[in-house]
């Protein structure tokens, strides 16, 4: 398993913004989890929902990043197997080490670093 970078919000807004989605797709994605959810024991629940999610692209988008984040880390800028940092100076630098750049002018306002809440790693 590879150690991948991940914002440390929770915030919807800032996440749909990260994966580059319209508003509302978080919340569609996890309305998918929650039916997915709460239907134990019914076969074919999770192809319903992976169905639903690659049917539509935004959502792939947000699922992928979800689990994804923004990739593998580079071991150079996160020299250790797991970890997190808050500073938006370093934040920054880390991501710049792994050629992540943030519109952070955005279309829907600023987005600053520190809507990020920090990066972490794992």
């Amino acid at each position: 398993m590879a150690t991948r970078l991940y914002p440390i919000t929770n915030n919807p807004a800032t996440l749909e913004r990260l994966a580059g989605v319209p508003a509302g797709t978080y919340a569609k994605l996890e309305a998918l989890r929650a039916t997915r959810n709460s239907r134990p024991g019914q076969e074919n629940a999770q192809a319903v929902f992976y169905e639903a999610v690659y049917n539509d692209k935004n959502l792939v988008r947000m699922n992928n990043f979800n689990v994804f984040g923004w990739g593998r880390v580079n071991p150079d800028a996160c020299p250790d197997y797991s970890g997190r940092e808050t500073d938006p100076v370093k934040c920054l630098d880390i991501l710049a080490a792994h050629g992540i750049e943030i519109d952070l002018s955005g279309e829907n306002g600023a987005l600053e670093v520190a809507d990020l809440e920090g990066l972490c790693w794992n």
